[in-house]
């Protein structure tokens, strides 16, 4: 749950759920991936955010798909070279 979030938070919250909206993702989704970015970080918020992107129910998120689609609805701006290091196995 979500509890009070500082000026820039609301911001870009306000951005991810525009940008879901606009790329067709349900109200739930947007509420879901808000949660898991601004909530209480529990286990359970992180994970629902995460199923959000994990169209293949595998567990797995691919690194071009995370670099041009998510980062984008989530507002982040991250190199390639820093998305390469996160997806290192």
């Amino acid at each position: 749950m979500v509890k009070s979030l500082q000026t820039k938070q609301l911001r870009t919250a306000g951005v991810i759920i525009i940008q879901m909206q606009h790329a067709e993702y349900s109200e739930e989704d947007a509420v879901h991936i808000c949660c898991a970015c601004f909530g209480s970080q529990k286990q359970l918020e992180i994970q629902r955010g995460f199923e959000v992107f994990d169209y293949a129910s595998n567990g797995e998120l691919d690194a071009a798909f995370f670099r041009h689609d998510v980062l984008y609805l989530l507002d982040e701006d991250l190199s390639k070279e820093t998305v390469e290091y996160m997806f290192e196995e």
